[in-house]
């Protein structure tokens, strides 16, 4: 029962992420809403929301991929979901950053729940 209920929240907590994503992104697109922001302004703005969304919903895949590289120098999945992440960010496409994560935790939340389908 244990599992089933952390089965459920966890697929609840992306699918909200992926709502509220999908919010962000078309308000952030309607044209003329925010004209008299100015625009670096708004930028920051973005950004804090998108990386606020990102640490509320991925914040565990992030802290223990770094922690894998700093204790045992390894490489896996979480790394390389957190490295693309990063790098989308860092070149300014929030949305396909936190759309990546989270298509990144629904492979991982079907594969890790769903054992029995790979046991071939």
């Amino acid at each position: 029962m244990e599992d089933l209920n952390n089965k459920q929240a966890e697929f609840r907590k992306i699918v909200s992420g992926l709502i509220v994503l999908a919010v962000l992104t078309v308000v952030f697109h309607i044209p003329g809403l925010f004209k008299s922001f100015d625009k670096t302004v708004m930028s920051d703005v973005k950004l804090g929301l998108f990386i606020i969304l990102l640490l509320i919903t991925s914040r565990n895949i992030i802290v223990n991929s770094i922690k894998m590289l700093c204790i045992k120098f390894s490489f896996g999945t979480h790394l390389v979901a957190t490295i693309i992440t990063l790098g989308l960010f860092a070149i300014g496409w929030y949305e396909l950053a936190c759309l990546t994560m989270f298509v990144y935790q629904l492979i991982y939340w079907y594969l890790c729940y769903n054992k029995e389908v790979y046991k071939e």
